[in-house]
């Protein structure tokens, strides 16, 4: 994977040498990857961005984003720039993104960049064109981003009431059939109220070499999300970012207590829901509810430990069932036998968070890892057997294209 790079410096105060270093810089990080802000290598970047605010840009959401969508930052800092200071703090901070902090030998750099002790920081003086391009060259080779892509693990996800209960049914009935020996853990967290270790399953499930998780989990953290964090009609509701943090916390357990072994040893796993789930309702929830920019917020939750900790297992199917709100809303009201009492099953949310999922912004930094995402029609699918079948025909066309048995 070719990582997205942030480059950031001055434009209110940048003379000719600080526009000629910035193109230099883009020219040499374009020898590694995309640069999102190849406009600060443009003769005049600030009229541009004037001509982009008169069309209507918010520039500090477009920067944000393109942050949220970057793998890595590179950030001149030889010149004074309450932006760039922002986006170091941003990056390093909350979004978890590592950053290169350059500047020139002779210029006194803000030492609230080059006193700062940060695992994601490297803070780098350099005296010439031909030093300045080493160090760039140095810092990307040195760059890697630790995240494996796991083709035996399938996760499906999307607004509450679309249909990830039949692609769940779907994939567990077409294993079973086939043979494989499952570990369903909702049943077992239910009775047991914990996570089981993989070696706990293999011992429950002797040649066990298929897991169906689904997030958040109904032990410890999870049982607490949903029971109290979650719970509709709360009188005391929590913050977006206190939800962020236990969804994070409790996707962190789970991996490290059971789903990492699991996927390392080649059992299938499929997951209702993960990480995405949260980058998708968490951030609507901070706008809606607390009133933070989204994409600020996006940011937060992309950072947080369990949810970097997550993403360095890439699913290598995320299926998302596409449904129109209402329909949703009025399958979650006709329901009998399930209700989660969850204080986002509500009209205006899920509108919204249907938008989101069908724009598939979020789903990019997926792809670029190498999932394959997959969107499962609902309109097509009037019954629940329709669902299931044509879940069953995404999961065995990806089963077959990445030749594991099933």
């Amino acid at each position: 994977m070719k990582p997205n790079i942030y480059y950031g410096g001055a434009i209110s105060e940048a003379d000719a040498d600080s526009k000629r270093i910035a193109k230099l810089t883009i020219t040499a990080l374009q020898k590694h990857g995309k640069v999102l802000t190849e406009h600060l290598s443009y003769d005049d970047p600030r009229a541009w961005d004037t001509e982009n605010m008169k069309n209507g840009a918010n520039i500090c959401e477009r920067d944000t984003a393109w942050q949220n969508d970057s793998d890595v930052v590179v950030l001149d800092i030889s010149k004074a720039s309450t932006g760039t200071g922002d986006e170091n703090m941003y990056n390093i901070g909350v979004r978890g993104n590592p950053v290169l902090a350059l500047y020139r030998d002779g210029v006194r750099a803000s030492p609230m960049v080059t006193q700062r002790k940060h695992p994601l920081l490297k803070v780098e003086s350099y005296a010439s064109d031909g030093e300045l391009e080493q160090k760039i060259d140095a810092f990307m080779t040195a760059y890697k981003r630790e995240f494996t892509v796991y083709p035996n693990l399938l996760v499906y996800d999307a607004i509450d009431g679309a249909g990830k209960g039949a692609i769940g049914e779907a994939f567990k009935e077409l294993a079973s059939a086939k043979g494989r020996r499952i570990f369903d853990c909702v049943d077992y967290w239910k009775i047991e109220n914990r996570i089981p270790t993989w070696a706990d399953v293999k011992t429950i499930v002797p040649d066990c070499n298929m897991v169906m998780t689904a997030e958040p989990t109904y032990a410890g953290m999870g049982k607490i999300i949903r029971e109290e964090i979650i719970r509709k009609g709360h009188p005391r509701p929590y913050s977006a970012l206190s939800t962020a943090f236990a969804y994070s916390l409790d996707r962190e357990i789970l991996f490290k207590t059971l789903l990492t072994d699991a996927l390392n040893e080649g059992a299938l796993v499929g997951s209702d829901r993960g990480r995405v789930t949260s980058e998708h309702y968490q951030p609507l929830q901070a706008e809606q509810f607390e009133g933070y920019n989204r994409e600020y917020f996006l940011g937060v939750v992309r950072g947080l430990p369990g949810n970097q900790h997550s993403f360095k297992h890439v699913p290598g199917l995320l299926i998302i069932p596409q449904v129109d709100a209402a329909v949703a809303q009025a399958r979650l009201a006709a329901r009998t036998e399930k209700n989660d009492n969850v204080r986002f099953e509500v009209a205006s949310f899920q509108e919204e968070l249907a938008k989101i999922y069908a724009g598939h912004r979020i789903t990019k930094a997926y792809e670029r890892r190498g999932t394959q995402v997959v969107d499962l029609l609902m309109n097509k699918c009037p019954t629940r057997d329709d669902s299931k079948r044509e879940a069953t025909s995404i999961l065995e066309t990806y089963l077959r294209e990445k030749n594991i048995t099933i």
